[in-house]
């Protein structure tokens, strides 16, 4: 007995080490759920404020449009004023009878003259006014813009900053987002063909928020979900029913932002 070696010191210091080990990898994961939590909300507001700016941008452009034909208007009916005061004056310059006998003549004339006057002033007025609203309008218009650019860098920055302290998987992970051009469109209509796939990080059922490249403002992003993935080919299925609004649905040849989403951020 005396030759066997006691081994509990040992066995103790292992179990305390794995303890300490399990303590810290709750601790790591904890703290990345935290980041991710505050991200996704970070980003509903400040989707939210982008939103609000690109609603705005259109009211102004509207008022804008409006403004225009109103202050074009004034302005023709300012210079037909212009054209009557000018005919007036070329009368009362073509009298050369007597002051007396033309007495009676030019007085409706001057009264006439002093009327367009007082219209004319009123006018001018207008259109000074309306073009004051237009330069308000437009620097409104460039503040929402730069504002809707300041916001969206902030996100860019901050969305780096945290998925730079979040140990990621070797497959897409939630919130990331990847650049993808359209192979080809099912003849059916349910989905679309990507030359991206699982060694790029795909999986099957994974749900996306897809949007058009450099597409316009009323372009909605749409809900796809991925039901078939090979090495580099996947097939996006639609999750939502695009029947109603064709408008929405992906060509062939364009390119996407997806986003991978969860089911607790989808509307399904």
């Amino acid at each position: 007995m005396d030759k066997f070696v006691d081994l509990s010191d040992e066995i103790k210091n292992s179990e305390d080490a794995k303890k300490k080990t399990n303590l810290a990898f709750e601790k790591d994961r904890n703290e990345s759920s935290t980041l991710m939590n505050n991200l996704y909300k970070e980003r509903g507001v400040l989707r939210q404020k982008h939103e609000d700016s690109l609603e705005r941008v259109e009211d102004l452009k509207d008022q804008l449009i409006s403004l225009n034909p109103k202050k074009k208007g004034m302005e023709d009916t300012v210079a037909k004023k212009t054209e009557d005061l000018r005919g007036i004056r070329e009368e009362l310059s073509k009298t050369n009878q007597p002051l007396e006998e033309l007495k009676g003549q030019s007085i409706p004339l001057l009264e006439r003259e002093k009327e367009i006057r007082a219209q004319m002033e009123e006018l001018k007025l207008s259109v000074d006014e309306q073009g004051k609203k237009i330069s308000t309008k437009e620097a409104d218009l460039a503040a929402l813009k730069a504002r809707r650019k300041v916001l969206s860098d902030s996100f860019d920055q901050r969305k780096d900053t945290l998925m730079e302290e979040i140990r990621r998987p070797v497959h897409l992970y939630y919130g990331d987002e990847v650049e993808v051009e359209v192979s080809s469109v099912a003849p059916s209509g349910r989905g679309i063909f990507l030359d991206y796939g699982y060694l790029d990080g795909m999986r099957e059922k994974m749900t996306f928020l897809t949007s058009v490249v450099d597409g316009e403002v009323s372009r909605k992003p749409v809900l796809m979900q991925s039901t078939l993935v090979q090495d580099r080919l996947a097939f996006l299925e639609y999750v939502e029913d695009l029947n109603s609004d064709s408008q929405n649905l992906i060509e062939s040849g364009e390119k996407l932002y997806l986003i991978r989403t969860g089911d607790s951020n989808t509307t399904r």
